[in-house]
C-alpha cells in the first residue's frame, strides 16, 4: 500500500462497499467468508481502492438513488488487508462523513467525492447526552459487554465521540434501518435521539427493567415498596421459561398498573350544574338528589379551603357519605347511580353483585391456589385509575353465603371508614387506601343484607310510580329519549294519553318504568315499518296500541276488594323484588275441628308467627269481643293467602289477620275497598313496618280506596305520590282497638 495520500475531492471516484458498518474515528477488523458473501466480497476483492480508500454505505442504498443522486456515506481507509486460505481479513478505520455522487451509468459500486457533512450540534446537547447516559446505564446493567467498551462510553465528554462510541458498540444490536440512519445523519442529537428510543424500547420489553422504572415513578409506601422490591427481585433470577415467570409479571404488571399516589380531584362543577344533571334525567327522588346535593356541597367547601391553604398544608378530603339505594326493579337506583357520579364529577364503575357467593370474586384469591386472581373491587380501582370515583355494588341483596366465605364482610371492610384505609385484597397481599372511594349499592329488599352493614349506608328508598307519575315520567323523559334514538319526532308518531296510560295498565304492570321503556320502543319500532310504506302522520290511541302490540300481556289475579266475613286485603312487599304486592286473605271456621290452626299460601315462619299472636289476642279477649271460646275446641281454623308463589317479606300482615279471624268468627264483613298493614303485638299495640310508600302505590293501583296503617307510620305520609294522597284515604291506627273499631264496628 503506498503511503501517499491522495488529496480527495470533487472528480475522485471510489470503490463503494455496502452491507458493512463504520462510524468516523473508530477502526475495525472485519472478517467475511469469500464463500458466503459472495458477489459483494468478490467485487470488494477486485475493485482498486486507491491508497486503501473506499466508501462504506448500508444495504439498500441503491433504492436510494430513485428519489436522489446525492448519499452521505462514510469515508473509511483500508489499515490492513489480507486473506488467510479463504477468509479475507481488513483492518479499515472510518475517517469522515462524505456526501457522494453515484455514477450510476457506469457502476453502482464506485462514487464521486464531492464534500464532507460536519456533525451538527444541537443546543441543548448536553440534556440529550445526559439522558442517554441515564437510559444506557438502565439499559447495559443485564447486557453482557466488554467492560472497555462500556468503560470507554461512560468516561467519553465529547458528544460527537459519544454518539459514535454508542453506534460502534450497538452496532451488532441495532436494526439495518436504525443502522442506515445512524451512519448516514450528521445531527449528533438525532443519533442520540435514535438510540435512546431504542435502549428504552429494549428496556420496555424487559418485565423487571420496565417495571423498575415504573415503581420508580409512583408514591408507593415504604412496606409495599420493600415487598414490591422483592418480587422484583425474583423476577429478575427467573428465566424466561421459568413456570412462575409469567405469574410474578401479571402481579407485578397489576400492582404497577393501580394508581398510588392518587388524591381525589377537585369537582370542576357546581350545585346548579348538579341540580340540571338530576333533574334532566330523574323525576322526583327528591330524598335521593339531597343527599346528593349535600355530597357535593361537603365537596365544594373542601375545594374552596384548599384553594385558600398553603400547599404544604392542603386540608384532607372529607368522609363522604356511603349510600344505599333501595327499591323495586325498574325505579331507577342503577340510572340514578351513573347520574350521580356525573353530578359529582366523578368517574363510576359499577360491580354487579348478582350470583356472588365467595369472597375470592370481590377480594380475590390468594396466589398459592390454582385459579389465583385479583378480586373485583381493585379490577375496578385500576379501571377506574384513580381512587377519586364512584364504586357502585349493584343489586347486593342478590349476593349468597357459602362455606367459601361470605363477600358481605368484603364490604363490610370496605366501609368501614378505619380498615378501607387498609383495604388488603387477597391476591395483592398489600394495603391500599380506598378512604376516597364513594361507595354506592343498589338492593330491591334490605330484608337479606346484614343489618351490620346496613348500619354504614344511607338507606334511601326509591318506590314504585304511580300512575300519574307514569305518564309525566313516559312523556317527559323516555319518549325523548326514544325518539331521538329512533330519529322520530312528534310530526312522525304521536301517543295520546289514554294511549299511554292503556299501555301502563294492560301491557307493563310493574313498580318501575323498565317494562314501560321496553314496550315504547316496541311500539314506536312497529309504527317505523308503517312509515316506511306511507310516511304519514301516525297517531296512537288504545285502538291503535291494541292493533300494534296485539293482546294485553298483563295476565293476573285482580285481589276481589269484596267478600264475605273473614276476608281481608294484606298490603305486603314480595320477597324477592321489593315490588308491593296485594294480597287477598280468607279465614274459613271448619267443623267439627278440635281447635287447630291450619295455614296455607305463607312461605315465612315470621307471618306463621303472627299467625299465633293474633289467635292468642282474639282467645285473650274473645270476652270483648263477644266471641264464644268454645268455637276453638269445637272447629278448626283454616287461614289462607292468595298468591302463594310470592314470599311475603318483613312482618307486615298481623292486623290483617286479626281482622280476619275476628271478621270470621263474628260474621261481620269488612268494608269494601279496604286494606290494611301493620304488625301487632300480645299486648293490643300495631308496630310500625317498613315499606310504606311502596304498598300504599300498590294499593292504590289495585284500586283500594282506604288503607289503615300503623300510627308510627305517619311520617311515611310524605313519601306517597301526591295523586295517591289525595285519592286514598289513610287511617293511621295506634292499637288493634282502634283498628277493630275502624274495620269492623266493633269493641
Amino acid at each position: 500500500m503506498p503511503d501517499e495520500t491522495p488529496q480527495l475531492g470533487p472528480g475522485i471516484r471510489l470503490p463503494i462497499i455496502s452491507g458493512w458498518r463504520a462510524y468516523p474515528g473508530y477502526e475495525h477488523l472485519w472478517y467475511r467468508d469469500a464463500a458466503s458473501n459472495g458477489e459483494k466480497f468478490q467485487a470488494y476483492d477486485t475493485i482498486r481502492r486507491p491508497h486503501g480508500y473506499f466508501f462504506v454505505l448500508p444495504n439498500g442504498f441503491e433504492k436510494d438513488l430513485e428519489r436522489e443522486q446525492h448519499i452521505i456515506g462514510v469515508l473509511c481507509r483500508t489499515n490492513r488487508d489480507r486473506t488467510s486460505g479463504n477468509r479475507p481479513c481488513a483492518s479499515i478505520s472510518g475517517m469522515r462523513r462524505i456526501q457522494i455522487k453515484v455514477f450510476t451509468d457506469t457502476s453502482l459500486l464506485e462514487g464521486e467525492w464531492i464534500t464532507e457533512v460536519k456533525d451538527i450540534i444541537p443546543p441543548d446537547i448536553e440534556d440529550q447526552v445526559a439522558q442517554t447516559r441515564d437510559v444506557f446505564s438502565r439499559w447495559v446493567d443485564p447486557q453482557v459487554m466488554h467492560i472497555g467498551s462500556r468503560n470507554r462510553i461512560e468516561a467519553e465528554n465529547n458528544p460527537v465521540r459519544f454518539s459514535h462510541d454508542l453506534c460502534n458498540v450497538l452496532g451488532g444490536s441495532l436494526p439495518e434501518h436504525m443502522v442506515k440512519q445512524a451512519m448516514q445523519t450528521a445531527d449528533v442529537g438525532v443519533r442520540l435521539a435514535l438510540i435512546r428510543e431504542w435502549m428504552e424500547t429494549q428496556i420496555a420489553q424487559d418485565p423487571a427493567k420496565s417495571l423498575t422504572a415504573r415503581f420508580d415513578q409512583l408514591e408507593i409506601p415504604p412496606d409495599v415498596r420493600s415487598k414490591l422490591n422483592m418480587e422484583l427481585s425474583l423476577l429478575g433470577f427467573s428465566t424466561t421459561n421459568s413456570a412462575d415467570r409469567e405469574r410474578l409479571i401479571t402481579y407485578l404488571q397489576f400492582a404497577a398498573s393501580l394508581p398510588w399516589g392518587d388524591h381525589a380531584k377537585l369537582p370542576a362543577t357546581s350545585l346548579a350544574d348538579a341540580r340540571v344533571v338530576l333533574a334532566s334525567e330523574h323525576a322526583g327522588l327528591e330524598n335521593a338528589k339531597q343527599m346528593v346535593y349535600d355530597q357535593l356541597a361537603t365537596l365544594l367547601w373542601w375545594k374552596q379551603l384548599s384553594s385558600q391553604a398553603k400547599p404544604e398544608t392542603p386540608p384532607a378530603q372529607p368522609p363522604l357519605r356511603n349510600m344505599l339505594l333501595v327499591g323495586p326493579p325498574g325505579t331507577g337506583k342503577t340510572t340514578f347511580l351513573t347520574s350521580l357520579a356525573a353530578a359529582l364529577d366523578r368517574r363510576v364503575e359499577i360491580i354487579p353483585c348478582g350470583g356472588i357467593a365467595e369472597m375470592v370474586a370481590l377480594g380475590g384469591l390468594e396466589r398459592g391456589y390454582i385459579g389465583a386472581r385479583v378480586g373485583a373491587i381493585m379490577e375496578a380501582v385500576m379501571r377506574a385509575k384513580t381512587v377519586g370515583f364512584v364504586l357502585g355494588f349493584d343489586e347486593i341483596d342478590k349476593m349468597g353465603r357459602t362455606y367459601r366465605g361470605d363477600p358481605y364482610s368484603i364490604l363490610m371492610e370496605l366501609t368501614d371508614p378505619v380498615r378501607n384505609t387498609q383495604f388488603t385484597d387477597r391476591y395483592l397481599q398489600f394495603p391500599f387506601d380506598l378512604s376516597q372511594v364513594l361507595i354506592i349499592a343498589t338492593a330491591n329488599t334490605l330484608e337479606p343484607i346484614p343489618s351490620s352493614l346496613r348500619d354504614r349506608f344511607d338507606v334511601i328508598e326509591f318506590r314504585g310510580y304511580s300512575l300519574q307519575e307514569k305518564l309525566h315520567m313516559a312523556r317527559s323523559y323516555i319518549l325523548p329519549r326514544l325518539y331521538k334514538t329512533l330519529s322520530l319526532s312528534t310530526k312522525h308518531v304521536s301517543i295520546t294519553k289514554p294511549a299511554l296510560a292503556c299501555i301502563i295498565e294492560e301491557y307493563t304492570y310493574e313498580s318501575g318504568v323498565r317494562g314501560l321503556t321496553r314496550t315504547l320502543l316496541t311500539l314506536l319500532q312497529r309504527v317505523l315499518a308503517d312509515l316506511l310504506d306511507s310516511p304519514t302522520h301516525k297517531r296512537m290511541s288504545p285502538s291503535k296500541v291494541h292493533e300494534y302490540l296485539g293482546t294485553p300481556t298483563v295476565l293476573r289475579n285482580r285481589t276481589p276488594l269484596k267478600g264475605t266475613p273473614g276476608y281481608s286485603t294484606i298490603l305486603a312487599i314480595a320477597g324477592e323484588t321489593g315490588i308491593g304486592i296485594v294480597n287477598g286473605m280468607q279465614v274459613s271456621l271448619i267443623k267439627p275441628g278440635t281447635g287447630a290452626c291450619l295455614f296455607s299460601g305463607f312461605d315465612d315462619s315470621v307471618v306463621k308467627e303472627s299467625i299465633q299472636i293474633a289467635l292468642s289476642y282474639v282467645k285473650l279477649h274473645a270476652e270483648e269481643l263477644a266471641i264464644d271460646v268454645s268455637i276453638f275446641s269445637t272447629h278448626d281454623i283454616h287461614i289462607h293467602c292468595d298468591e302463594i308463589a310470592h314470599r311475603k317479606s318483613g312482618p307486615s300482615a298481623g292486623i290483617a289477620i286479626l281482622l280476619g279471624i275476628v271478621s270470621a268468627l263474628c260474621e261481620i264483613a269488612l268494608p269494601e275497598k279496604w286494606a290494611v298493614t301493620g304488625e301487632i303485638a300480645l299486648d293490643g299495640r300495631i308496630l310500625v313496618v317498613g315499606g310504606i310508600a311502596e304498598k300504599l302505590v300498590a294499593a292504590h293501583r289495585a284500586g283500594v280506596t282506604t288503607v289503615l296503617i300503623p300510627h308510627g307510620n305517619r311520617a311515611n305520609i310524605a313519601d306517597i305520590p301526591e295523586d295517591v294522597r289525595t285519592q286514598l284515604k289513610i287511617i293511621p291506627v295506634a292499637t288493634i282497638r282502634e283498628a277493630l273499631a275502624s274495620a269492623l264496628r266493633v269493641v
